[in-house]
């Protein structure tokens, strides 16, 4: 089949294409939607260090390292602990049943990053309530400014200040029904290619 032919089989199936797309489009919308919606915080924080002589690649290196460090710890549970006792107005009991299902719940509600080369973490919390995203995030930001000596051996040569405080979306992040429907759409109009190919004489 050449691709003139191809063509005027995608006209004359087009409404068994077009079935296929938004019957997968509406499937993978109204999945999406038995998820809670959650909203985003998002912050920003930086690793300093009193360095003396030392150079500055290896300042780079070593802010790095301690980002990807905290970065990791922030998923412990001793991290989880030291957060629920912070100052912040955190709901506990948004974390509840046995130690693995609340670090399970703290893995899905932040996530952290650092971006490269730059000693900069990146804080991202995700909640049901806009309110608790941010208490949670301003809990995360203050365990790592004011108590990563826990976690590192340089003790107060290592600063971390906030650069961006938490900025909590005005509308629900995930699940992101855009980019779901999106992606739905694309696989099952190349999907509807195949079968429309695949059945042609139909």
């Amino acid at each position: 089949m050449d691709l003139k032919e191809f063509l005027f089989l995608i006209k004359r199936k087009r409404q068994t294409i077009i079935l296929m797309v938004l019957s997968a489009v509406v499937i993978v919308a109204v999945i999406s939607l038995l998820f809670p919606l959650r909203y985003e915080a998002k912050s920003r924080l930086l690793i300093t260090q009193e360095t003396g002589n030392t150079d500055a690649y290896t300042v780079s290196r070593s802010n790095e390292y301690l980002g990807n460090l905290f970065a990791q710890v922030a998923g412990s549970s001793s991290f989880f602990d030291l957060a629920m006792s912070s100052p912040y107005n955190v709901d506990q009991t948004y974390f509840q049943g046995t130690s693995a299902q609340k670090m399970k719940k703290w893995g899905s509600t932040v996530k952290t990053r650092t971006l490269a080369d730059s000693g900069i973490i990146e804080i991202n919390v995700y909640h049901t309530s806009p309110y608790q995203a941010q208490q949670i995030a301003l809990a995360v930001n203050d365990v790592m400014i004011n108590k990563n000596i826990n976690y590192q051996g340089n003790g107060d040569k290592v600063k971390i200040s906030v650069i961006d405080q938490p900025l909590v979306s005005a509308y629900p992040i995930k699940p992101n029904l855009l980019q779901n429907a999106a992606l739905a759409a694309i696989f099952s109009f190349i999907f509807a290619l195949f079968y429309i190919y695949i059945f042609r004489k139909n």
